[in-house]
């Protein structure tokens, strides 16, 4: 086999070069995208063979598929981008998925004989919404999760840009997706964050002083929804140059700021992304090779969830065991299914799980009312689900791409259901207002409560781009005194969230001591300044060690230690400093420590040149 050879040979070189402990992982293909209607001549004989192994007989198929070929031989492979899906697109992209898959797994074998470092592929955009057929993507090859059972990583290129906003919305839910169904570490291997090439033919491009907020905002509620790497992409050559983020001093600054945050805080985000979450989303490949309201629905309920900070995952046709896992479940124009899966929400139902259906229903835009699951993956109609659920039809209101999509919320009638579901049926420990006291949109936000502390992650994101003063309750009584880990501010009751800027909020028991760092700053790449520690309740004439250790870009360490008695209860001392650095940007960590050596209190910081 010539790839077989390639790659042994390719391992062989970086041996010999010295090269192979440079390899951080492998990447299979990159942006791939395969149609074996691209090679009908040595494709369609083994699409005919896969149909005769899956239906045995050619009547037996024509009765599934409502169609009336006189034998296997008579069959072509469909047209991909024929808007009109019929049962055996189905069954061809299923075919051209095990094509792909089963080529990538082949790779992927072949590279695990020379090395155990893991291996990806960077797929293409996945999650896409509007009324304009977007349901091609699905005849690209890959499917995550069958990609996953070989794959160590789940790798793909992303675009989210400041001027199509729906893209943040698509782009979160593809990863809580990920994250609830394949379960492997992501990598944004191509990360794409500002419009950086030309616009039009006057030469013009797309950069305000939302451009750095924005790239850093990305990066970040990325990470708070699963992705665990990045790799920021860089224009080198060609007409794009002068756009790229390495002449965006202010783009630069804001990815070295939000990566040291992320580092020294993702201890915080993990706890949020490891909440079990409180409801399901049923994506159905079936659905979504029909029907195109299925992910417009879709995405209207998931931004609906956020708003109100409810945890969100992801069940699917392949995945659909997972539903054990849950007591809510939302069907988001759920119409075809396979009948596997429609079983397992029987069961769900039978067993008191909860289920709100977002519905077709006849009327001003609509010409037929659909019922949840009421037919299979080839269009059959089938027996409708049993036991009660919640339906709710949406009959008003329609979607005109990714215009009304970045203008606007998400559709009245789909928010107003599962609010009223969510209210119903999901106890939300968590709740927020405005300072009137009323609900709040364009909040992506999640919360985790672990005994008497409670960590709160949120982003403003809303369309308006208007800054909003919240509230938080914890079972109805407003939470007060939190802290914003990123900036290090306290004694915050009412949050200020500017559009763009991350929050992580922390509330918890009051500790011994506490520190106050806001002295703190680099000149010259020196760390200077005073940390002050106030002793809240630890017994005087206790021992107290002061760590102040600073983290540079090359991860080196600068650190110093003070040694001293505790000062009295309610008084402040304070350490100065004076280290030198290796950079401009670096996060600082104060910790203060018993004579047990138990930690009393850590606090991080990110400091970086302001002049």
């Amino acid at each position: 086999n010539v790839m077989a050879d390639y790659i042994r040979e390719m391992f062989e070189w970086l041996e010999e070069n010295e090269l192979t402990s440079s390899i951080h992982t492998i990447i299979l293909s990159n942006e791939p995208i395969f149609r074996t209607t691209w090679y009908s001549d040595y494709y369609t004989p083994l699409f005919r063979s896969y149909l005769q192994e899956k239906y045995g007989t050619c009547a037996s198929m024509n009765d599934e598929l409502g169609t009336d070929y006189s034998s296997f031989d008579a069959v072509s492979m469909p047209n991909y981008k024929n808007p009109s899906k019929s049962a055996l697109d189905y069954d061809w992209s299923e075919f051209n998925d095990e094509i792909f898959c089963s080529w990538h797994e082949f790779l992927a074998t072949e590279v695990k004989k020379y090395t155990n470092k893991p291996v990806s592929i960077k797929a293409g955009y996945a999650f896409e919404t509007s009324n304009e057929d977007r349901r091609e993507r699905l005849t690209r090859g890959y499917d995550f999760e069958i990609l996953g059972k070989f794959t160590d990583i789940s790798g793909f290129d992303q675009i989210e840009l400041k001027e199509y906003p729906i893209q943040y919305w698509t782009n979160m839910m593809f990863y809580d997706y990920l994250h609830s169904t394949v379960k492997k570490p992501m990598y944004n291997s191509e990360a794409h964050f500002i419009n950086d090439k030309i616009n039009d033919e006057n030469g013009n491009f797309s950069y305000t002083e939302e451009t750095a907020a924005h790239y850093g905002n990305s990066l970040w509620m990325s990470a708070a929804h699963g992705v665990n790497m990045f790799s920021n992409w860089c224009w080198d050559e060609g007409e794009h140059v002068p756009y790229s983020i390495l002449t965006r001093p202010d783009v630069i600054k804001e990815i070295g700021v939000t990566a040291l945050d992320m580092t020294r805080l993702s201890s915080n985000l993990t706890d949020l992304l490891n909440k079990k979450p409180q409801v399901a989303l049923f994506y159905s490949k079936a659905s979504r090779m029909y029907e195109v309201k299925h992910m417009e629905f879709m995405v209207d309920a998931y931004r609906t969830l956020a708003f109100m900070g409810v945890k969100v995952g992801f069940v699917t046709e392949e995945s659909i065991d997972l539903l054990d896992n849950y007591d809510a479940l939302i069907l988001p124009a759920v119409k075809y299914t396979t009948d596997e899966a429609k079983e397992k929400v029987n069961s769900f139902i039978a067993e008191g799980g909860k289920v709100l259906s977002l519905n077709k229903e006849v009327g001003t835009f609509y010409t037929t009312t659909d019922s949840p699951m009421s037919c299979d993956e080839h269009k059959n109609s089938t027996s409708e689900l049993s036991g009660s659920i919640t339906n709710s039809a949406i009959s008003t209101g329609t979607w005109s791409g990714y215009k009304a999509y970045n203008t606007s919320g998400p559709n009245a009638e789909i928010s107003d259901a599962v609010k009223n579901f969510v209210n119903s049926n999901i106890i939300n420990k968590v709740t927020v207002t405005d300072e009137a006291g009323n609900t709040v949109s364009g909040i992506d936000w999640s919360y985790v409560v672990d005994g008497d502390s409670v960590t709160i992650n949120l982003s403003n994101v809303d369309v308006n781009k208007e800054r909003k003063k919240l509230k938080f309750y914890l079972d109805g009584v407003q939470i007060t005194d939190m802290k914003n880990l990123i900036t290090g501010d306290g004694g915050i009751s009412t949050v200020t969230a500017d559009f763009y800027e991350p929050v992580l909020l922390s509330v918890g028991p009051t500790n011994q001591v506490s520190v106050d760092i806001s002295d703190l700053q680099i000149t010259n790449k020196t760390l200077i300044g005073k940390v002050k520690v106030k002793n809240e309740s630890l017994p005087l004439g206790e021992k107290m060690i002061i760590k102040i250790e600073a983290y540079n870009d090359h991860d080196a360490i600068r650190g110093y230690q003070y040694v001293t008695t505790a000062i009295p209860t309610g008084e402040i001392d304070g350490f100065k400093t004076s280290m030198p650095l290796e950079s401009d940007v670096v996060c600082v960590r104060i910790s203060v420590i018993n004579e047990e050596e138990t930690e009393l209190l850590v606090s991080m910081k990110t400091l970086y040149v302001t002049e």
